[in-house]
């Protein structure tokens, strides 16, 4: 259950994200500010994504969509990561944002 309420709760900000980023992007003017870009590559991603599944449904249709589904959800209850490999991916990530936070301070754009 508890993993659910994750994957619900990530689905959510990330829907939250992109209405965001979609209403600035279309606020203003089209001239590639970096809401737009964004919008752009979502887009793109987003087609790719629908492009891959409507393949799949075209090539073995309904019940190949259901066996990729099932696949995917028993990948996903097999997946059990261990703290420490957790605890190494969170710590390079925050060294990754230091290191960008820094350089950015010291080479404005």
């Amino acid at each position: 259950m508890g993993g659910t309420v994750w994957r619900w709760l990530s689905w959510a900000i990330l829907a939250w994200w992109l209405v965001t980023i979609a209403i600035r992007a279309f606020a203003v003017p089209w001239t590639w500010t970096s809401a737009q870009d964004l919008v752009v590559f979502c887009a793109c991603g987003a087609l790719i994504v629908a492009a891959m599944w409507l393949g799949l449904w075209w090539r073995r249709g309904n019940a190949g969509v259901r066996e990729r589904l099932e696949f995917m959800k028993q990948a996903r209850a097999a997946y059990q990561p261990s703290r420490k490999r957790t605890a190494i991916h969170f710590a390079i990530w925050i060294v990754i944002a230091g290191v960008l936070v820094v350089w950015f301070n010291i080479h404005p754009l």
